[in-house]
C-alpha cells in the first residue's frame, strides 16, 4: 500500500507493491528478495493463498505535526507488476489530531487503483476497538473482503462491512499482515499494536515459516511469530 498527503491530513489514496531488490534477502518462507523500507509484520509464499485474516486493536495515534501509519491484511504484492488485495485500519495525526478509519483495495498492474475508504459515519474506527479482518477468494475470482469492528475491548458489535469483487486471472503467491509507514514519512506513535488469529489458508500464519518485515532505523521492533498466529509491532521513533 502506498499512501500520499494530501493538504494538512495524510489520507490514503493509493497502493503499491514491494519491489524486487537487494537491500533485504529472501528467508526459508520463499519469499523474493525485496527492498523495504515501509513494512513492518509478516508474509508468507510459495503457494497460492487464497485466504487471509487477522484480529487486532485499533492503536491510539500520538505525535506532534502529521503523522501515519497503517494497520492490514493483504493477498499479494510482492513482486513487480503482482496484483495485491489488502483491507486494515489507518491511525493518522493531522496537524496534531488523531484520525481514524477503514478501507479495502485492489491494485493491479493494468488497472486504476481503488482505494476505497469505509464511510466514517457509517463505520466509524475508534481507538481500542477490536477489529476483524479477512480478505477470502472464492470460485477462483471472487474476493470477499470482510471487517468487522467489535467495539472496545470486543466486548460489543459495532458495525461489519462486506463486500464482494470480481478479479480475474490473479493468482496470489504471499499473504501478508503489516503495519506500514508509507513513503517512510513521520510514523504515527501508536504504541504496541499486537495481531492476533493471524490465518493464512485457514491455518495458523507461523506454520508457513513467515518472512519478517521490518522498518529501517529501528523505527519499530516485530516479536517472533514462531509457529503462532499471534506477533506485534511495538513503535521505537517516526
Amino acid at each position: 500500500m502506498k499512501l500520499r498527503y494530501m493538504a494538512a491530513a495524510a489520507v490514503l489514496i493509493s497502493a503499491a507493491v514491494l519491489a524486487p531488490g537487494a537491500t533485504a534477502s529472501a528467508a526459508s518462507s520463499g519469499c523474493p528478495a525485496v527492498s523495504n523500507s515501509i513494512w513492518a509484520g509478516y508474509a508468507v509464499c510459495a503457494r497460492n493463498y487464497t485466504y487471509i485474516g487477522a484480529v487486532w486493536t485499533v492503536p491510539a495515534a500520538h505525535g506532534g505535526g502529521n503523522k501515519i501509519s497503517a494497520d492490514w491484511v493483504g493477498l499479494g504484492g510482492l513482486g513487480t507488476g503482482v496484483p495485491l488485495e489488502q483491507e486494515g485500519t489507518v491511525s493518522n495525526v493531522s496537524s496534531g489530531k488523531a484520525l481514524y478509519y477503514a478501507w479495502w483495495e485492489h491494485v493491479c498492474k493494468k488497472c486504476s487503483r481503488n482505494a476505497v475508504h469505509l464511510n466514517v459515519k457509517k463505520y466509524p474506527v475508534r481507538t481500542g476497538d477490536v477489529m476483524v479482518a479477512s480478505i477470502a477468494v472464492t470460485h477462483g475470482d471472487r474476493y470477499d473482503f470482510k471487517v468487522t469492528d467489535e467495539g472496545r475491548r470486543g466486548d460489543h458489535y459495532r458495525w461489519y462491512f462486506s463486500t464482494i469483487k470480481t478479479f480475474r486471472k490473479e493468482n496470489h503467491k504471499s499473504a501478508e499482515v503489516i503495519v506500514e509507514d508509507p513513503f517512510e514519512a513521520p510514523l504515527t506513535h501508536f504504541g504496541k499494536i499486537t495481531f492476533t488469529q493471524v490465518t493464512a489458508n485457514n491455518n495458523v500464519m507461523g506454520v508457513y515459516t513467515p518472512q519478517k518485515f521490518t522498518l529501517p532505523d529501528g523505527k519499530v521492533s516485530v516479536s517472533d511469530i514462531g509457529q503462532t498466529a499471534e506477533f506485534s509491532v511495538t513503535f521505537k521513533h517516526d
